[in-house]
C-alpha cells in the first residue's frame, strides 16, 4: 500500500444505496452448518467481535482511499482516534464505538482495515504492539484455494474471510496462549518482549540495531538475535501452503508482507474500492477452540528448513506458557487483586504502602512508579513471597526456581 499521485475524495458519491444488500455466510454451530445470508454491518460485528472482544488493549481501525493510478493510501495510522479500546477493557459499548468508526468511513468510500492484534498505546508502530491471540494468512488469488483446502482439513480455521479483491482469502487462527512480538534469552534467561534499541547511521534515514533493552532491569543485550514469534508464527503457514510461479518469479501463493504484526486486514462488510465487491465472512466456526501454538505451528517448518524433523519439534516453538498468562488473571490468583478496567493499581508489595496507587499493569507485565519493583508473574509470586524481584530474581538460580514453583503451584502444570 503506497500513495503515490493525488487521492481521490469522490469515491462516497458514486456509492449507490445499498441498504437491502445481505451477504452469505455459513456458521459452524452445535447443531452443524447453517447457511445465512446477513446485512454487511453485521459481518462487521461478527469479525470484530470474533477478533477484540478479549482484548484489554487498543485495537487500530485504519481507512484508506485510492489516487488517481488506483493505488491505495492508507492515511489514519498517525489518528489517535482510530485506536479504541476492545472489549477487555470494561468499556460496554467498546463494539458500538468500533463499528461508528467503521460506519463513517464506509459511507465516505474508503477501504476500511482492522488491525488482528492490539496496540499498547495509540501507535501504528510494530514496537507497539506486544502480544497476539491470532495467527492469519492473506491469500492471493483464488487459484491455489486447493492447497488452503489441504491446510484447513488438518488445521480448521476460525474464520474465511472472502477479501474482494483478487478472490482471495483472509485466515484466522485463535490461539490459546498469546505469542510475545519478541523474545530474548541471554545466560539462559528468557526476556519477554525487551524493547528495541537503534540509532541513525550517519547522514542517513536508516537506523541501526543496537540491541535489545528489558523493560523490566533496564538491562541492554546486544549481539543476541531476538526471536519474533508472530512473525515466525504466520511464516510458518505462509510457506506450509509453498510457493508458485508469477510473472516469472518464484513468489509464496499467501502474501509474505502479512506476516508483519503492524499488518492490517480487510474488514469484512466493508467495500473493496478497487471491485466495488463487499468483503465478507464466507465461514465462521463457533466451535473451534484455540489452538496450542505448539499444535497449530510445531510441526511446520521455518523457510530455511530444509526437511521436517522425524520427530517434530513442538515444544521448541512455544515460548514459557506460564509469561503467557494474562496480568489480570495471575494478580487475581497469586495476589487476590482484582484489575481495574483503566488505572493504576496500590503496588503489590507489602513494604510499599502505596497510598495513592502508583502500579501500572499492561497485559502482560507490571510496574510500580513508586518504588520501581515490576517485572512479569515470577516477579509478582516472589515479590508476595518476600523474595528478589527484577535483576536480582532473574541472577539467582534458586531464587528463580523458586519463584517459578510458586507460579507452577498457583496454576498446575501447563
Amino acid at each position: 500500500m503506497t500513495n503515490t499521485g493525488t487521492i481521490e475524495t469522490s469515491a462516497a458519491a458514486t456509492r449507490t444505496d445499498r441498504k437491502d444488500i445481505e451477504l452469505p455466510i455459513t456458521h459452524r454451530l452445535p447443531e452443524g452448518l447453517v447457511e445465512d445470508a446477513l446485512p454487511p454491518e453485521r459481518h462487521q460485528e461478527l469479525h470484530l467481535r470474533m477478533l477484540h472482544c478479549r482484548t484489554r488493549g487498543l485495537v487500530e481501525i485504519a481507512a484508506g482511499r485510492r489516487d488517481s493510478g488506483g493505488e491505495l493510501y492508507i492515511y489514519t495510522r498517525e489518528r489517535a482516534d482510530h485506536f479504541l479500546p476492545g472489549g477487555g477493557a470494561g468499556d460496554p459499548m467498546w463494539l458500538e464505538r468500533l463499528l461508528s468508526v467503521v460506519a463513517d468511513h464506509h459511507e465516505r468510500g474508503d477501504d476500511v482495515f482492522v488491525g488482528p492484534v492490539s496496540h499498547v498505546v495509540a501507535s501504528a508502530n510494530r514496537e507497539d504492539i506486544h502480544w497476539s491471540e491470532w495467527a492469519w494468512l492473506d491469500i492471493d488469488g483464488a487459484e491455489h484455494l486447493g492447497r488452503v483446502e489441504a491446510l484447513l482439513h488438518r488445521k480448521p480455521a476460525k474464520a474465511r474471510i472472502y477479501s474482494a479483491g483478487s478472490g482471495g482469502e483472509h485466515l484466522y487462527w485463535p490461539l490459546r496462549r498469546p505469542l510475545p512480538a519478541r523474545t530474548v534469552t541471554v545466560d539462559g534467561r528468557t526476556i519477554v518482549n525487551p524493547a528495541e534499541v537503534t540509532e541513525h547511521d550517519g547522514d542517513s534515514e536508516r537506523t541501526r540495531l543496537l540491541g535489545y533493552r528489558d523493560t523490566s532491569t533496564k538491562e541492554l543485550v546486544s549481539g543476541i538475535p531476538a526471536v519474533h514469534w508472530i512473525e515466525k508464527a504466520n511464516l510458518r503457514l505462509i510457506h506450509s501452503l509453498g510457493s508458485a510461479t508469477r510473472d516469472g518469479r518464484e513468489v509464496y501463493v499467501a502474501d509474505v508482507k502479512c506476516r508483519n504484526r503492524s499488518r492490517l486486514m480487510r474488514l469484512a462488510g466493508t467495500v473493496h474500492g478497487e471491485t466495488g465487491e463487499y468483503a465478507r465472512i464466507s465461514y465462521l466456526d463457533h466451535r473451534l477452540q484455540p489452538y496450542d501454538p505448539r499444535f497449530l505451528l510445531g510441526d511446520l517448518p521455518d523457510p530455511a528448513t530444509k526437511r521436517r524433523p522425524r520427530r517434530p519439534g513442538l515444544r521448541r516453538f512455544a515460548p514459557d506458557p506460564y509469561l503467557q498468562i494474562p496480568a489480570d488473571e495471575y494478580f487475581q490468583r497469586l495476589a487476590r487483586i482484582e484489575l481495574p478496567a483503566r488505572g493504576n493499581i496500590s503496588c503489590p508489595s507489602p513494604t510499599h504502602p502505596d497510598v495513592k496507587p502508583s502500579c501500572s499493569v499492561t497485559d502482560y507485565v507490571w510496574y510500580c512508579h513508586g518504588c520501581g519493583a515490576a517485572g512479569t508473574i515470577y516477579d509478582l509470586a516472589s515479590l508476595l513471597d518476600g523474595g528478589p524481584t527484577g535483576d536480582v530474581l532473574a541472577a539467582s538460580g534458586p531464587e528463580f526456581k523458586r519463584a517459578k514453583q510458586l507460579v507452577r503451584d498457583a496454576f498446575g502444570e501447563l
